[in-house]
């Protein structure tokens, strides 16, 4: 199986660099916690958006929102290149509607 070989060298690899990193004096305790903080920040934020999704997918199967535009769309007896037409219009008109700032609250990135 190639799974597991591939996981023995990606830890292999690790080791690798821990140690270059140890002979040459660059890893510190404060580092190592630095990395540790970095990663799991990242992960919480990964777990974050993916339980967000299911909720967001959940609240849509529940209020049946799918159905709806289903319906509304078979009832425009569009062809098929219309139907495409209205969702790259419906794209664009979403990607030039950004949140505008609120004045006297703090800006960030």
């Amino acid at each position: 199986m190639i799974l597991p070989e591939m996981e023995k060298l990606k830890y292999d690899r690790t080791l690798v660099m821990g140690t270059i990193a140890a002979f040459r004096k660059r890893l510190t305790w404060k580092g190592v916690v630095d990395a540790l903080s970095g990663t799991l920040r990242t992960t919480c934020m990964i777990f974050a958006i993916i339980i967000g999704a299911k909720i967001f997918n959940y609240f849509l199967a529940v209020t049946g929102v799918p159905l709806a535009i289903a319906d509304v769309v078979t009832g425009l007896e569009l062809p098929p290149l219309g139907i495409m037409a209205i969702i790259l219009v419906v794209y664009i008109i979403s990607t030039f509607s950004t949140p505008r700032p609120v004045p006297g609250l703090p800006k960030t990135a």
